[in-house]
Order: C-alpha cells, then structure tokens, then sequence
C-alpha cells in the first residue's frame, strides 16, 4: 500500500440544481417611459428627433403595436447636414451578471418608409454587446436589402447579408442569444437614418439571463496521514450555497461527519478544508453534499482514502549518549493507553514519562534527567501500548 493516497479531481463539477434553472431572470428592462431610467443617448444632433427634453422621446404616430407612451424614434439621426454618418448611441446602463449565465435580448422593433423614396446604403440600425468593458460587438443589425431598399431588413448575425424579416410600421419583437459570460454587461443600439421619410423605432429592451451560475467544484482531494484524513476542495462560482455536509462511507454505508459553511454567493475561487479522524478500518469512500438556501442539495462524486496506519516501533533515543536530555520517538497503531518508562541497570523503575491514553500514530518525548535527579550511567525505556511492547538502552553521561 502507498504511504500515501491522494485523489484529485481536475476535472470542472457543476452542482446543476433544477431549480436554479426552472425560469428566466430579466436583468434589465429599457422602456423610454422615464427620462434616462436605464440608459444613456449620446449623439442626438437634431431637432428632427421630436424630442420634449434630452432623454424622453415624444409620441408618435409614425408606428402602432408600441408599448406604452414612449418608444425611440429615429429620424436624422446621423446629424442635421446630412448623410454625414454619425450614428445616436443609446447605451444600456452597465449589468452586472456576475453570477449569471445564458443571455439573450429581447426588443420590439418596428420601420417605416414612403414608397417613392428609399435607404441609403449607409443607414443601419445595430445591435451590439460588451462584456467587462470591453469593445462593443455587433450581434444583429437591420440594414437595406440589396434588391429592395424600401425597408430595413434584418441581418440577423451582422455579415452583411438581410437574412430575416422587413422591418414594418408594427413594433415586432426580436430576441437574440447573447455569446460569453462575464462579471458585467452593456447593451449598446447604434441608429443611423438621415432626416427624408425613413424613419425607425425600438422600444422594451429587455436583457435576460436563462439561468444563475451553478456551484462549481474544480477540486476535491483526500490524503492520510497518522490515522487523520484531511479533505481539500475548492469552487469556481457560487449561487445560494448555504454550505456543505462531508459523508463518509465504509461498505457503502454513508454518514454525516461534518459541515462546511459556504460563502452564499460568489464568482471568485473559494477554498475548503475538512479534517476527519476515523476508526475502525482504513479503506474509506467520501462525498460534498452541497445544500441550497432553500434546502436543495446534490452531490459530489466519491474519493477513495486509504489511511496510514503506523506499525508498533520505538526508535532509538536521540542524542546518545546524552546529558542532560534527550528524545524518545515511538508509534502505535490504535488509539489507547501507553506507559513510557525508565529503568535503571538492575531493572527498577525510576521514572514514569508517560501512562495515559494516546491517539494512534507517531509520538515522541523529551526526556529530561535533571528532573528525576538521575546519576550517569546506563539506563533502559520501555514504551507498553496494548499488547505491544519494547525496551532500549540508553547512556547517561554527567
């Protein structure tokens, strides 16, 4: 048998609970119902945006199936002088989604156009993304169609190519799955039309999240040393963790031995310890039982410990010859009472170190003469535990 038998899982462990999953959470809503709720507008150059002040869009007519009062309305937005490509931002306010995952957006988007005048090539309206403040990506955008540039047709994964449905004066709902994690998110919907009959408008933006990130273990280890198991694990993220319940298993018989409290919510590593003392035996089976707020748990999988146990031994004393002291090293291999005694050359005790119970393993002793007024010369320590016993001389020299 290995003196000493280390499992380790590398591999990622998703505590996958059900009802983490079982509906989605909308992380933030843009309604344009309050001025500013939600999102920042930069590059509003005209006054062909029938604005009332710089954040809250007028009602309009242009579009029907609207939401509310307010919705945004693009007309010129690329600047008062033209065509001059200079697009309105309209910017999310940042999310933080660090203990979330699976994202999409959902909005309702709507066009409108006259039929003796067309889009120009260079407006487009875009649908764009940044996770932890990086630059902005393009998820979808709707754009004129090649053959047809009446409308503003939907290019659904931003190559450049109309691939989805014509933009129409009725608000339609679009939804797009949002790639990546990260610990925060912005929305950013860019509006490029200049200031002749076409016009566009979007409105309930909506940012989701399909799920809570789970409890992820990326380690569990167990190693033995002198009858203890000592029990390492550590997780990547953490939703609800309430804590975890250590089980141990001999002949496929699982028990509580101990808990670990969790740190609740977390998106940064967290490491865990545990340090348990069987007996009876030296083959083990142990398990993480990770248990929710609300009483929802799961399980690790299983690692297998083999403990170390020590052989009956008493070494030999060190320094020797000594003066005044010395160490008395000795190891016992179950829990129980162990007598440590002197003797002198003709076989009288003359000192008792030690008769108590002891744990099973390694121990030593410093032996000191000067507090049993001992003379130089030759002397003998004998250690009893159980049904074990061994004596060894030892030299004395003032």
């Amino acid at each position: 048998m290995n003196k000493k038998l280390l499992f380790i899982l590398s591999l990622l462990i998703a505590f996958t609970i059900n009802s983490r999953f079982s509906a989605q959470t909308t992380l933030q809503t843009v309604d344009f119902e309050s001025a500013g709720s939600g999102y920042t507008i930069i590059g509003e150059a005209s006054p062909y945006w029938l604005r009332t002040d710089g954040t809250v869009i007028t009602p309009d007519n242009a579009f029907t199936n609207k939401q509310g009062t307010y919705y945004f309305y693009g007309e010129n937005t690329d600047g008062a002088s033209g065509n001059s490509q200079i697009p309105v931002y309209v910017t999310l306010n940042s999310i933080d989604v660090s203990l979330y995952t699976d994202f999409s957006i959902k909005l309702l988007v709507a066009g409108k156009n006259i039929a003796t005048a067309a889009y120009e090539g260079g407006e487009y309206l875009r649908i764009q993304y940044a996770f932890n403040g990086n630059a902005f990506t393009t998820l979808s955008q709707f754009i004129p169609k090649q053959v047809d540039i009446t409308y503003l047709t939907e290019d659904a994964n931003a190559d450049g190519t109309t691939d989805g449905a014509n933009l129409s004066p009725t608000f339609t709902e679009f939804t797009y799955s949002i790639p990546g994690t990260g610990t925060s998110l912005q929305i950013r919907i860019m509006c490029n039309v200049d200031q002749g009959s076409e016009e566009v408008g979007f409105d309930n933006i909506r940012v989701i999240s399909g799920g809570l990130l789970p409890v992820e273990l990326t380690s569990f280890t167990g190693s033995s040393t002198n009858n203890n198991v000592e029990l390492s694990w550590q997780t990547a993220t953490e939703v609800n963790n309430y804590g975890f319940e250590i089980e141990r298993s001999q002949n496929n018989n699982w028990e509580k031995v101990g808990f670990v409290e969790g740190h609740g919510n977390s998106n940064s590593p967290k490491d865990y310890s545990f340090s348990d003392k069987p007996t009876n035996g030296s083959d083990f089976k142990y398990r993480l039982k990770q248990i929710d707020f609300n009483g929802n748990f799961e399980f690790s999988p299983e690692i297998e410990v083999s403990l170390i146990v020590p052989q009956f031994s008493v070494k030999q004393n060190y320094p020797n010859p000594f003066n005044p002291s010395t160490k008395i090293e000795f190891s016992i291999p179950k829990s129980g009472n162990v007598k440590l005694s002197i003797f002198n050359a003709i076989g009288q005790e003359v000192a008792v170190l030690i008769n108590e119970n002891m744990e099973a393993g390694n121990h030593n002793f410093q032996f000191s003469s000067d507090n049993y007024q001992l003379s130089s010369g030759i002397y003998f320590y004998k250690v009893i535990s159980g049904k074990y016993s061994e004596t060894k001389k030892m030299i004395l020299l003032r």
